[in-house]
């Protein structure tokens, strides 16, 4: 009996340390930095927030979705691969969707240019720097 009870005990301590784990850092003003998700020793998702507690960018490992977003919290990008397909979508800071592209090939572009972007818009996806890589190849070329 004795050992029946070892025995649970010691298989409910290993499952409460099984390889799920959300590891979580913060910013000195409380708010949330970023996020890293694993289940069972596989990363599957990453967040990282602006100071002012919106999401910044998320990339779901399980879905193959990346995610970018402005300091309002509106979605700025998109990205979705499948098998044989990668679909990115571009917003503007009001969340309206401007521009659709499937493998590299434009469906929808709501201005016929990317000239609408503010100059302080591509300032922001410059400077938008954390230690991961985006992928973001469009497959056309920007005029400057």
């Amino acid at each position: 009996m004795k050992i029946k009870i070892l025995m649970f005990f010691i298989y409910f301590y290993l499952m409460g340390f099984s390889q799920n784990d959300t590891i979580k850092n913060y910013y000195k003003n409380g708010e949330i930095k970023n996020m890293t998700v694993f289940k069972e020793d596989i990363k599957i998702e990453i967040k990282y927030y602006y100071k002012n507690g919106n999401i910044e960018y998320s990339e779901n490992y399980q879905t193959n979705t990346v995610e970018d977003y402005y300091k309002n919290g509106k979605l700025r990008y998109r990205k979705k691969q499948k098998t044989n397909t990668t679909t990115e979508e571009l917003y503007d800071k009001d969340g309206k969707l401007v521009l659709t592209a499937a493998n590299g090939i434009i469906l929808f572009n709501r201005n016929k240019s990317l000239n609408h972007f503010r100059k302080e818009d591509a300032k922001d996806m410059d400077g938008h720097q954390h230690g991961h890589q985006h992928g973001h190849q469009h497959g056309h070329q920007h005029s400057h």
